[in-house]
């Protein structure tokens, strides 16, 4: 009697951000920012993974800030990078307005024993895409002239909360290694 949970898992998070000379900033300016996720069980082994993120910030924002996106952690790569469009260089895009999105298939490859600890094999395919705007985000053009990279990934965990990753993503503009921890979303 296997047991298939087939509830989607969804998050949201929703960032204000308001930035003041008056307290010590070079300038002033505003900013919001929201990102939705969701994991689907499609068996006993395979999971897809998909989120969605946008910021709009307004005022005269540094160019600093436009490469990142604000989360509840902290900042964040906006467009490009092991964090969203896998594939695209990193800052390679700036802009006011930065929306994109992430489809991954993970696949929980083998469960071992490694230095006497439970461990474990994901091995995930993904697609990733967005795009920037120098002032505001436009709803008709959300899905044109996208930037987008694909690839693969491995991640190996030990125990229940360390994992390592390893990503290979593909743009048209290039080919990105990236090793970290986790998984970007």
């Amino acid at each position: 009697n296997a047991k298939v949970d087939v509830l989607l898992h969804e998050q949201s998070a929703d960032i204000a951000q308001g930035v003041e000379e008056a307290l010590g900033a070079s300038t002033s300016y505003t900013g919001v920012s929201m990102r939705l996720r969701q994991y689907a069980p499609l068996g006993h082994r395979l999971v897809f993974a998909q989120r969605i993120a946008v910021q709009q910030t307004d005022g005269p924002v540094p160019l600093f800030d436009l490469a990142t996106m604000q989360t509840v952690s902290g900042q964040a790569e906006a467009l490009g990078g092991s964090g969203s469009v896998r594939g695209v260089a990193k800052n390679r895009f700036v802009g006011k307005g930065v929306a994109f999105y992430n489809h991954e298939l993970r696949y929980r490859l083998s469960d071992f024993m490694l230095m006497g600890k439970s461990a474990y094999s994901v091995v995930s395919a993904f697609v990733d895409a967005g795009r920037v705007w120098d002032d505001r985000i436009r709803a008709d053009e959300l899905l044109r002239d996208l930037h987008a990279g694909y690839g693969g990934g491995l991640r190996l965990g030990l125990g229940p909360s360390f994992l390592v990753a390893f990503d290979i993503g593909r743009s048209s503009e290039s080919t990105q290694i990236y090793i970290g921890h986790g998984y970007p979303y």
